[in-house]
């Protein structure tokens, strides 16, 4: 998985936003919020192409929880942005 070209994510309060910037706000209404945890898996995904063990193996280097948690929460978040239309 890899964020598509036009795809930027801000932060504002404790919360991320990922937004469409450019030509790709043509084709994107809306914002995708999501948590620190989504923020540090949009940062391993926004410029390199990832599968999501990859992905996984990251965040159990960064976080102290099971790895079937962990592995959850990538597919969520791949399942996410990929219906929001904002991967690759």
């Amino acid at each position: 998985m890899k964020i598509k070209e036009g795809f930027v994510l801000e932060k504002l309060g404790s919360s991320y936003l990922a937004v469409a910037t450019g030509e790709a706000a043509l084709g994107f209404k809306g914002l995708v919020r999501m948590n620190e945890t989504g923020a540090f898996m949009w940062n391993i995904v926004k410029d390199n192409d990832k599968k999501i063990e990859e992905l996984v193996s990251a965040l159990a280097s960064e976080y102290d929880a099971p790895r079937e948690v962990l592995e959850r929460d990538a597919i969520s978040f791949e399942k996410q942005l990929r219906e929001a239309g904002i991967l690759e």
